[in-house]
């Protein structure tokens, strides 16, 4: 089982949140070399008033500045989870493309998100009370 949760502020579309959850379980099947069935993605949506930056919220940068509060470095945030066995290489061509294909469907320029590798070894993970190490394939 692999996974992507992508923290982002409030504000965007059904449509970009369709499009970004297609890109990023398409890239986190190839990249773990498992069916579209065994990839999730999960959205973390946080409002305006409930995030901040260089001490002061995002809400309040955003009504000074005229423009959305989304977009920003911190915004979106993205961590993989996932069992080990994908190479340096293959983590390179991950993030290269999560950052374009997941970016592109939220509205927001590559560089303005940070992701998150998390590596796990079989016994690191348990499916429905079961290690996945003790779970015959």
């Amino acid at each position: 089982m692999s996974r992507i949760t992508i923290e982002l502020l409030a504000g965007r579309t059904i449509e970009q949140k369709r499009a970004a959850a297609k890109e990023a379980c398409a890239a986190l099947a190839d990249f773990c070399k498992v069916p579209l069935s065994e990839t999730f993605v999960r959205f973390d949506e946080v409002p305006f008033e409930n995030f901040g930056t260089n001490r002061e919220l995002r809400s309040v940068i955003s009504e000074r500045e005229g423009k959305p509060a989304y977009g920003v470095p911190e915004d979106p945030r993205i961590t993989v989870f996932y069992v080990e066995g994908p190479t340096l290489d293959d983590r390179r061509v991950l993030v290269k493309r999560l950052a374009e294909k997941v970016c592109a469907a939220l509205g927001v320029p590559p560089e303005a998100t940070n992701m998150f590798l998390l590596e796990m070894k079989p016994c690191d993970l348990s499916i429905g009370g079961t290690l996945a190490s003790n779970i015959k394939k």
